[in-house]
This record gives structure tokens, C-alpha cells and sequence, in this order.
């Protein structure tokens, strides 16, 4: 049994198990949405709100159960993609909030 199988039992061979991992899941990107608010009303109290981009990228996260795994260590989707935001104030407001499908990847060269 690999490493990634392993840690599937433990997070989420029950129903319980799952339901608890992913609720914390959830709150860790609540945490972060309460983070990033917190940043912009900051900004706005400082008078930076409108001079500011913010540029969020996370890690590759992790599976939820899918494909029985747990960890990121397989080139599936769920592993693979990582979440990009930008916010940029100086765009028009038509252009604001628009979604794009396309995947954002965190790749790393390393030269010598």
C-alpha cells in the first residue's frame, strides 16, 4: 500500500471521516477569505485600495477521496491545478470578475 492510500484510511475510510476533513478543509479557505477581506478593508483604511494588486496563488492542495488517495502526489486534476485570483482595481468594472478555465500551474526550475 502506498503512502497516499495510507493517509486516504485515515481521513476518510468512514463517513465521519470524510465529513470532518473535508469541513476543515472548508474552514482553511474561510480562514483565508477572512484573511484577504481584512487585507482589503486595511487597504481602504489606509488610503492604498485603489494602488494595490493582489495576486493570490495557493499550493496544489490536496485530494478530498478522490480516486481513494490522500496527498498530491499523483497527475490528477485535483492535485495538479492551483488557485490564481488577481485583483486588480485599475481595471474597468466590466472587466472585473471575469473566470477563466484554463489551469494555473506552480512550476519550479531549478538550473545550476
Amino acid at each position: 500500500i502506498n503512502e497516499s492510500r495510507k493517509r486516504w484510511k485515515i481521513r476518510f475510510d468512514t463517513p465521519e471521516k470524510w465529513r470532518e476533513s473535508v469541513r476543515g478543509y472548508y474552514r482553511l479557505i474561510t480562514g483565508v477569505d477572512d484573511a484577504i477581506g481584512q487585507l482589503m478593508t486595511k487597504l481602504e483604511e489606509i488610503g492604498e485600495a485603489d494602488n494595490t494588486v493582489i495576486i493570490l496563488m495557493g499550493d496544489h492542495g490536496f485530494y478530498l477521496g478522490e480516486h481513494g488517495l490522500a496527498g498530491t502526489w499523483y497527475p490528477h486534476q485535483e492535485s495538479l491545478k492551483i488557485p490564481l485570483a488577481i485583483y486588480d482595481p485599475r481595471l474597468d468594472k466590466e472587466k472585473r470578475g471575469k473566470r477563466d478555465d484554463r489551469y494555473a500551474f506552480n512550476i519550479v526550475c531549478v538550473t545550476r
